[in-house]
């Protein structure tokens, strides 16, 4: 009898700590939530939202690292559109309304680790109505290329009902901002002022460059012959130079010369219908 009044207590107590933890989770309220439209700073940069254009995170409470991946995420792409690299990154720049401290938040993007909101490198806010800015990520996109991300915000493991976070909310904006990647266009300046002195109006190879302009009426000046040293090292992987083209106009109107280059390696043997990524 005795170890039967022993087992209800035990029972007993677990039911009032689940009651309590289900009351105390109760209590936290945040939410994340995109406003209005979010600004690109180029003319061919595109960022699509794949979930609706919003960030929404509604009765929010304290979630463990090892179950981040159960917080529903906010589905976002990037594409440059540009004919050249692009560098980029992105910013979640956050609300002057919004009144939950960051110290208590947590983010993950995609498969990366979960990392305190706070730590993330501080930016300066670029839209109005922001009070700062983190840096989430840097990157850079040849172009055409597309990349997606999954960004899920949550509220920290050890915050407690002691910590300020009743009742508050976290409003932010996720801001692109592209800029043309530095590295090509200055190969372009470097390729040129190898044959600065040479003249223009001739399509020979010009001396042991490599080079030559092809002739036509953008007077492009390509690497011709079986193997010239065209290589360059560019994000991390190996690629030739074709040459520099001019008059490119970008989506927005403007010409500009730019570098053409492919990899110098293969991808492998892909019928132009298949579907298999490479």
């Amino acid at each position: 009898m005795k170890r039967k009044k022993v087992i209800l207590i035990v029972i007993g107590i677990l039911l009032v700590i689940s009651i309590t933890i289900g009351i105390t989770y109760a209590y936290y309220l945040a939410t994340v939530s995109q406003q209005g439209q979010n600004v690109v700073k180029t003319d061919c940069f595109s960022i699509e939202y794949l979930d609706g254009g919003q960030v929404v995170l509604n009765n929010a409470y304290p979630v463990r690292d090892s179950e981040s991946n159960s917080v529903s995420p906010y589905h976002f792409s990037i594409k440059n559109e540009c004919s050249i690299s692009m560098s980029y990154e992105v910013n979640l720049e956050i609300l002057n309304a919004s009144d939950l401290d960051i110290q208590y938040l947590n983010y993950k993007l995609d498969n990366g680790s979960v990392t305190a909101l706070s730590s993330a490198t501080t930016v300066n806010a670029t839209q109005t109505g922001m009070s700062s800015a983190k840096q989430l990520l840097t990157g850079t996109l040849l172009s055409n290329e597309r990349k997606e991300y999954d960004l899920r915000i949550f509220v920290k493991e050890a915050v407690t009902l002691s910590d300020p976070v009743q009742n508050k909310s976290f409003k932010s904006k996720i801001v692109v901002t592209a800029v043309l990647n530095k590295d090509l266009i200055s190969a372009v300046n470097t390729i040129r002022s190898i044959v600065i002195n040479e003249p223009t109006n001739s399509t020979d190879v010009i001396g042991n460059t490599g080079l030559s302009y092809d002739g036509t009426t953008d007077n492009n000046l390509r690497y011709i012959g079986s193997n010239p040293n065209n290589y360059v090292q560019f994000n991390g992987e190996l690629w030739r130079i074709i040459g520099v083209m001019n008059n490119i106009q970008t989506q927005g109107g403007q010409t500009q010369s730019l570098l053409k280059i492919k990899r110098a390696e293969s991808l492998g043997n892909y019928s132009w219908d298949s579907s298999v990524d490479p």
